[in-house]
């Protein structure tokens, strides 16, 4: 398995906090945050590892280097401007097996990699999205019969909310223009809705964003 973790972003929501750090490498429980998720990734079989980088890429990469110390083998891609998360995985286009999960950097899911995978194998579709259920349906998207039949960030009155990890097959590049800003969630994800391409995997996990002070704060009491 083949991991691609989105690690780019700049963190405002963060203020001060991300003025010299990079949001994946906030300090949580004496480690950064991201080293929590490469060590759950590594320790589930996980050792292949692309970082797609961005605002402070460089402190990213000086602090993980090649991933040895950690028992993986990480490669980067990092982008000179800021291209969103689908021009990010488009800049990386050499480095992407023909399969693989994408993870955000800034978030924290405790499920079970494996069984993921072969759920994305007998589904043979382009993508598939984690999905948790919102009994208050304050989520972004909609389900039938395992396929995703709405998504739309920006709403908050849908059953399913995204939980920030997908599996996909390298084929969605061309959906993707070169050099270009391209936003995942707001571009790519409806294309695949609309062309049934985009299947749902229901955890019961619950998931956390290190993005808000209030999240960041929660995290430290799961990760000790």
């Amino acid at each position: 398995m083949h991991a691609v973790i989105l690690v780019g972003g700049r963190g405002t929501r963060l203020g001060a906090l991300t003025n010299k750090t990079p949001k994946p490498m906030l300090i949580v429980n004496k480690k950064p945050f991201l080293e929590h998720l490469l060590v759950r990734l590594e320790g589930k079989g996980i050792k292949d590892i692309l970082l797609c980088a961005g605002y402070l890429g460089h402190k990213i990469k000086d602090y993980f280097k090649d991933g040895s110390r950690l028992g993986l083998k990480i490669d980067y891609s990092i982008e000179s401007r800021l291209l969103g998360t689908g021009g990010a995985l488009k800049k990386a286009e050499t480095f992407l097996n023909r399969d693989f999960i994408l993870l955000n950097g800034d978030t924290y899911l405790p499920i079970d990699y494996r069984r993921l995978w072969r759920y994305f194998k007998s589904q043979d579709k382009l993508g598939v999205v984690v999905v948790c259920r919102n009994k208050n349906k304050n989520g972004n998207l909609s389900i039938k019969k395992n396929l995703v039949i709405k998504y739309d960030k920006k709403s908050k009155n849908l059953e399913f909310t995204d939980a920030g990890v997908q599996v996909f097959k390298k084929d969605i590049l061309r959906l993707m223009p070169k050099n270009k800003v391209v936003s995942l969630e707001e571009v790519i994800f409806p294309k695949l809705v609309n062309s049934g391409q985009l299947a749902a995997y229901a955890t019961k996990k619950k998931f956390f964003d290190i993005g808000s002070p209030e999240g960041l704060k929660a995290i430290r009491d799961v990760l000790k």
